[in-house]
């Protein structure tokens, strides 16, 4: 799909790809799915550079990913031309996950990096680099690893205008879409899986036939 686009075509970049980190497989989620490290490298290389020839200058973008990765995504990022905020932000969901073990803490947020191409445009409204919102009511997913549609309005109201366009190469559940376009911007995505890819359209479209856009 990518490669699809013209160079420097889009305004913003937001994202959430696969985290390498084995996660399970569920019932909204296909079993043959592949978060396996390997895959999620040989993956991210190659779409990293394409993420690098579609968007414009000044044009930023936000990338969700496995903590014990960071090294590995700011070094690709870098490698492909990217400029990288060393420091990563957080969303707070504001409440404790699951417990993994009796010994640890519960998780309670997940981090993203900040990054754009060549001089970057400035971000409306001071955005903090913490960002709190309440995670998705299990019953309303559509996607395991799904995203308040709140969250991504943070990262695109202060980064792109009206009219601009908004990518998302891991679409899922089809949250960052439908955020762009509640905020008046144009959409664009993809996602491999076609059970979630048709539930991701079904809630696009109620979204259009609500007015929201």
């Amino acid at each position: 799909y990518l490669p699809g686009l013209d160079a420097g075509s889009v305004d913003l970049i937001v994202t959430d790809p696969p985290w390498g980190t084995d996660m399970e497989s569920s019932e909204t989620i296909d079993p043959e799915y592949d978060d396996s490290e390997e895959y999620m490298k040989e993956l991210l290389r190659y779409t990293y550079k394409l993420l690098y020839h579609v968007l414009r200058e000044g044009g930023h973008g936000y990338i969700f990913f496995g903590s014990q990765f960071k090294d590995w995504h700011i070094e690709h990022l870098v490698d492909v031309g990217f400029e990288v905020d060393l420091i990563p932000g957080l969303w707070d969901k504001g409440t404790p996950g699951g417990m993994y073990s009796p010994g640890r803490e519960s998780n309670q947020y997940e981090p993203y990096l900040h990054f754009w191409k060549g001089d970057p445009d400035p971000l409306k409204g001071k955005p903090g680099n913490v960002t709190q919102v309440k995670r998705v009511p299990p019953g309303d997913k559509i996607h395991t690893a799904e995203k308040p549609v709140e969250l991504y309005e943070q990262f695109i109201q202060p980064a792109s205008e009206p009219g601009d366009l908004i990518l998302d190469p891991f679409a899922g559940s089809g949250a960052v879409l439908r955020a762009a376009l509640g905020l008046g911007r144009r959409a664009c995505g993809c996602e491999v899986d076609e059970v979630i890819h048709q539930k991701a359209v079904e809630k696009l479209e109620e979204v259009l036939v609500q007015g929201e856009v």
